[in-house]
């Protein structure tokens, strides 16, 4: 959906952590927290994983770019580079 809400298993559909690593990363701040809709029922804002989502996305969309400019100038490219690009 484009606003509202959705559930964790609409949200470990689009992120595929397991739910104790969901939930371990909700306690560390890597994953934003839920809202309590009732007493029983927590949700995800639409906007906060579609943020998450570019953000987990980003060092792959720049990954990608180093290597399509190394395609292009015929660089390999050493996997210590790759690992900091990866990491990044």
């Amino acid at each position: 959906p484009e606003t509202g809400f959705i559930r964790l298993p609409k949200v470990l559909a689009l992120i595929p952590v397991s739910e104790t690593t969901w939930w371990d990363g909700v306690r560390e701040g890597r994953y934003p927290p839920p809202v309590k809709l009732s007493a029983r029922c927590s949700a995800w804002p639409v906007a906060s994983i579609r943020r998450l989502i570019e953000q987990l996305n980003a060092p792959i969309t720049a990954a990608k770019a180093v290597v399509r400019h190394a395609d292009r100038v015929g660089d390999r490219i050493s996997m210590t580079v790759w690992s900091r690009i990866i990491r990044s």
